[in-house]
């Protein structure tokens, strides 16, 4: 689940999506739900997550929403997937590193603020609940900016870098579910 990243913006083709390159390299059946700058850790989907026959679910939750609405979304995200599915592994990734922030004090600050929030607020998560874990790995789609296609979303190469950086904390929180 997750923004216009996992739904594949600027990728060039609909199989070189980070969940499509994850799925490939691990043998894994990613579904991918991006919603192409509605990811805002609405409630109401996590109901419907939590009603799923998912054995996991990975969220690339901090991409579109303000610092605001991730402190008042996470908690009730969180507890409507729980109700329907009290034991499911969810697994958040930070969001990445977006190229724009290069050429605007404003974005910069508006970014870093985000990601400073992200790890100070999911620190906190990850004590609060069960099966919650937030996958935070740095420079995920490299330090070289050879892959942004906008200053915003990777395209395909970035992708392909993205699910490297995260699949082996991924395949170690599913090997401790049993998810294989």
């Amino acid at each position: 689940f997750g923004s216009s990243f996992t739904h594949g913006s600027c990728a060039s083709g609909a199989g070189l999506t980070w969940p499509a390159f994850l799925s490939r390299a691990t043998g894994l059946h990613l579904c991918s739900f991006g919603m192409s700058g509605n990811s805002k850790l609405q409630p109401y989907l996590g109901e419907v997550f939590g009603q799923t026959n998912a054995d996991a679910l990975i969220c690339d939750a901090f991409s579109n929403p303000s610092v605001e609405q991730i402190g008042a979304r996470i908690r009730p995200f969180i507890e409507a997937v729980r109700k329907g599915n009290p034991d499911m592994p969810i697994i958040f990734i930070n969001t990445i590193y977006r190229e724009s922030r290069n050429f605007s004090v404003g974005s910069e600050k508006k970014e870093q603020t985000r990601i400073e929030f992200v790890e100070k607020t999911m620190a906190k998560i990850v004590k609060e609940y069960k099966n919650v874990y937030f996958v935070n790995v740095p420079d995920q789609t490299g330090t070289d900016h050879a892959t942004s296609a906008d200053g915003t979303h990777p395209y395909s190469y970035g992708y392909h870098r993205w699910a490297q950086a995260i699949e082996k904390p991924i395949l170690k929180i599913l090997k401790k579910h049993g998810i294989k």
